[in-house]
């Protein structure tokens, strides 16, 4: 009788044991305004999952396809890990097949790092365009060359297609909003 009680507790701390034990990774997933843009890059919905090791941030589209050219429209995401600062601090963005990050101040990119100018020496970061999928994932390592340890990020992201091979007009939709941020997500 005496082991079963024994038994019964041990067994009873452990339950309560997994239920405080946080999760590896924070994840949250936010709906955007359906149908305020045109289907091709019409944001429908952004998840961001916050791990020790990097952010990632998946950006679901309408309808994600070629240009007439050939390659491929631009899509950025902006994270904000200072709320006490206007705008981003870091921004990746990926047009065709370039990837470009760095480091923002008041919604302005930061000179770029003159041996790395595309990626400003964050070499892991990637961006991955799926058109059967219909999305885009960007991985920012949170290494000190990248987005650092940031404990917490706010996301926003841009999808935008060149309506003139020009490039003087393109049609955009932001998610949430323009200059505007979902709610943070801390590391998990």
């Amino acid at each position: 009788m005496r082991t079963a009680t024994v038994l019964v507790g041990v067994l009873g701390v452990l339950a309560g044991l997994m239920v405080t034990v946080p999760a590896q990774a924070a994840d949250r997933a936010f709906r955007d305004v359906r149908d305020d843009a045109p289907a091709r890059v019409d944001i429908r919905a952004v998840r961001v999952t916050h791990r020790a090791k990097a952010l990632r941030v998946v950006i679901r589209l309408d309808d994600v396809r070629r240009t007439r050219d050939g390659s491929m429209d631009s899509f950025a995401v902006y994270v904000d890990s200072l709320r006490r600062r206007t705008g981003p601090e870091f921004f990746a963005n990926v047009e065709g097949s370039h990837l470009y990050f760095g480091r923002m101040r008041r919604w302005r990119a930061v000179r770029p790092d003159r041996d790395d100018p595309y990626t400003s020496g964050c070499r892991r970061a990637r961006a991955d365009v799926d058109l059967r999928d219909d999305r885009v994932t960007f991985v920012l390592p949170r290494t000190r060359r990248c987005i650092g340890r940031i404990a917490r990020a706010r996301v926003s992201a841009v999808a935008a297609h060149r309506v003139r091979p020009s490039g003087s007009r393109f049609v955009v939709d932001n998610a949430p909003a323009r200059r505007r941020f979902y709610r943070q997500v801390r590391v998990g």
